[in-house]
C-alpha cells in the first residue's frame, strides 16, 4: 500500500467523521430543564416547555465546529495527495 492511499484513505475517512458530525449536529436536542442560580432565582432560558433552545444551539455549534474542523482536515490531505506519486 502506497503512502498516497493511505493519505487518501484517511481522507475520506475525515470526511466521513464530518458528514457524521453534521448529521449529529442538525439532530441534536437538550430536553429542558427548570434550573436556578445560586442565590435561588431561576435561570432564564429560551424554551417550548420541551426543548432548552439555548443549549441545544450551544450544543449544534459545538459539533459543528469539530465537523468543520473534520472537513478542512479532509480537505486539506486531498489537496496533499494531489501531490504525491503512486
Amino acid at each position: 500500500m502506497s503512502f498516497k492511499t493511505v493519505v487518501v484513505a484517511l481522507s475520506g475517512t475525515a470526511g466521513v467523521i464530518s458528514a457524521g458530525l453534521w448529521i449529529w449536529s442538525a439532530r441534536a436536542h437538550v430536553p429542558y430543564e427548570s434550573r436556578t442560580n445560586p442565590d435561588g432565582s431561576p435561570v432564564g432560558v429560551l424554551s417550548d416547555g420541551k426543548t432548552d433552545f439555548i443549549s441545544t444551539w450551544n450544543k449544534q455549534s459545538q459539533l459543528s465546529a469539530w465537523a468543520a474542523i473534520a472537513a478542512s482536515c479532509a480537505a486539506g490531505l486531498q489537496a496533499i495527495s494531489l501531490f504525491l506519486n503512486d
